[in-house]
């Protein structure tokens, strides 16, 4: 009996561990205490940024105070107080600006934002460390989430954050509430664009479309009165440096000249790749990839978490280039493929890729291009594990067709 007990306490340690050293940023808005090396020819990383806490967040506060004063155009910069550009759809700044969020809620908001991270690896950890996962990969899934990228989401304040949880959400209501869910996930791509990915999740049940379409709708509507931002955005052409991952720094290392192409031409050459790759593991592992799509659909909660964010992260992937914060969806991927029982060779390489592109992230030397492939082979593994279960999914949908 006590050595049950003893046990028990002992699988809860590490996912405490990993949320008391995230509140412990969050509490002190640092993430230095990873001893990252700081790189500040970034332009938004740069020491001044230091200075006021949450500065992601800081961007729409700024720039909700200036559409207040009359002084706001998305297409100057002088809005930031560290002269960035808007990167957001315009709707966050009217959103923020018809609510009264200026530069003084910002410190209150990066807070909220990051308490709904935590909540949000938070409740699946503790249910994950109650099942019959083994101790080291509790051990390892909570590296994965005490890592640089997400306490740097935490020091940033951005908008990730709430994102992660709207598809927490999402992902809750999947089962019982598809539209509901469909629509959620066309909120959230209306607001960043690359969980468009998404949409492959909600497939039409039994002939009705009503979650795509919900999901599209939503989007749309949500879209319309920022349209002109879209092209704003579309022609940014400075991706992130040291601190981010994406397909255009995949190909760098191995293509640097690339970076010089028109950013359509990146786009395209990162999707290609990855899609190519994504097949080929397909094509190779086809065999045993049905028992792990079989194990990951028999938990419907897992099955929605690792399927949505696993799709959100390679939309994240797919964009070109994202700051490191975004990994957070890698996480909670990871986190859903753990409430599942699928075991084996493909989840100890998702998370073995996971864990490295996570702690290998800020890390900008020889080790960044490690770092980055590790992030491109989790991908193509993923996109694998991807490709057969909606394979699968479409297959029961028509043997339920036929019935």
């Amino acid at each position: 009996m006590n050595r049950h007990i003893a046990n028990r306490l002992l699988r809860r340690i590490p996912p405490l561990v990993a949320l008391g050293a995230l509140v412990f940023s969050l509490a002190l808005n640092r993430w230095s205490w990873f001893h990252i090396p700081p790189v500040y020819e970034e332009d938004d990383m740069t020491a001044a940024t230091y200075a006021l806490s949450f500065g992601d967040i800081r961007s729409l506060t700024a720039a909700a105070e200036c559409i207040n004063e009359g002084t706001w155009d998305s297409m100057v910069f002088s809005c930031d107080l560290f002269g960035r550009p808007f990167n957001y759809p315009d709707i966050w700044a009217q959103v923020f600006a018809h609510l009264g969020l200026g530069d003084s809620y910002a410190a209150p908001l990066g807070l909220a934002l990051g308490g709904l991270v935590l909540m949000s690896f938070a409740i699946p950890l503790i249910y994950i460390a109650r099942s019959q996962r083994s101790l080291g990969h509790l051990v390892a899934l909570s590296l994965c989430v005490a890592s640089p990228p997400v306490a740097l989401q935490l020091n940033r304040g951005n908008t990730d954050g709430l994102i992660l949880a709207i598809v927490g959400i999402s992902s809750l209501l999947y089962q019982r509430k598809r539209s509901v869910s469909a629509a959620l996930m066309g909120t959230v791509t209306a607001l960043k664009f690359f969980p468009v990915v998404a949409l492959a999740a909600f497939e039409p049940i039994k002939r009705r479309f009503l979650a795509p379409v919900s999901f599209l709708a939503t989007a749309c509507i949500i879209l319309y009165p920022s349209a002109d931002s879209l092209v704003r955005l579309a022609e940014m052409q400075n991706p992130p440096g040291a601190y981010s991952f994406g397909s255009s720094l995949f190909l760098y290392h191995f293509l640097p000249v690339g970076l010089n192409f028109p950013r359509l031409w990146i786009l395209m050459g990162g999707f290609a790749s990855t899609i190519a790759a994504s097949l080929a593991a397909w094509l190779l592992c086809r065999s045993r990839l049905g028992a792990v799509s079989t194990a990951i659909r028999s938990n419907p909660l897992g099955h929605a978490t690792f399927t949505i964010n696993g799709m959100v992260f390679v939309g994240s992937f797919l964009s070109g280039a994202r700051y490191d914060y975004s990994q957070i969806f890698l996480v909670m991927t990871l986190i859903g493929l753990s409430l599942t029982p699928a075991t084996g060779l493909f989840v100890k390489a998702l998370v073995g890729m996971g864990l490295t592109s996570l702690w290998g992230a800020f890390y900008v030397s020889q080790v960044s291009m490690v770092a980055d492939v590790s992030t491109g082979v989790f991908v193509w593994i993923l996109l694998s594990v991807l490709f057969q279960d909606r394979i699968d999914v479409f297959r029961e949908i028509m043997a339920a067709r036929t019935d």
